[in-house]
């Protein structure tokens, strides 16, 4: 039996293509990331990076999904959010290259969540509006 061209989408030489996914604690710091960095080049195939939110740096620390929650809640409740400013220090402090990430990182959150709590989720959950957050 000859396979037909609607057989198969792809035609052509057969590529190994690898996704990986890192989050949590293998995001948490600096260090951390480099492991990720390093894990995806040690492979050829490993071309894309997926992540999801950096995880607890130590026992007692708070993860920044956790952080996006109640930064939800106190959005939602008061117009403002104390714990932005913790999420961008978390995420300035795994790129500290960058002396203006902070200010971008807080900046995006704001505007994102604002848009969010204002015309697309007026009645809904706090886990709704992190869960469209990240999409």
């Amino acid at each position: 039996m000859t396979p037909k061209s609607t057989d198969s989408l792809w035609q052509g030489p057969v590529m190994s293509l690898t996704a990986c996914k890192f989050g949590g604690t293998s995001l948490a710091t600096r260090s951390q990331v480099d492991k990720c960095i390093e894990i995806m080049r040690s492979d050829g195939s490993r071309r894309f990076m997926v992540v999801s939110a950096p995880g607890a740096r130590h026992k007692g620390d708070v993860k920044v999904t956790d952080l996006l929650i109640r930064a939800a809640a106190e959005f939602r409740s008061s117009g403002q959010s104390a714990s932005l400013d913790d999420i961008a220090a978390r995420f300035a402090e795994i790129v500290p290259e960058s002396p203006d990430f902070y200010h971008f990182i807080k900046a995006g959150l704001q505007k994102r969540l604002l848009d969010i709590i204002r015309n697309l989720l007026p009645n809904r959950s706090n886990y709704s509006i992190i869960s469209i957050f990240y999409i």
